[in-house]
């Protein structure tokens, strides 16, 4: 398995989307409405979107999860 840095816009729209998938399924169901809203609003921030660096595990060409950093 390799982690690479995802630079590629159009996968990390992909990462953010299986970011918000995975938020969905084992963080909100103990967040407030609010909560959620206020996390869905700080993935849709691109202004603080381009501020991360995204990274992906990659097996044969593969990506398997994302996983990002602050800068």
């Amino acid at each position: 398995m390799e982690i690479r840095r995802i630079e590629n816009k159009l996968e990390i729209q992909k990462a953010l989307e299986l970011i918000w998938e995975t938020f969905l399924q084992f963080e909100a169901p103990d967040y407030s409405e609010e909560g959620i809203k206020s996390f869905k609003d700080f993935i849709d921030d691109e202004a603080m979107v381009n501020t991360l660096e995204f990274f992906g595990a990659y097996e044969n060409g593969i990506r398997y999860t994302p996983m990002k950093y602050e800068r």
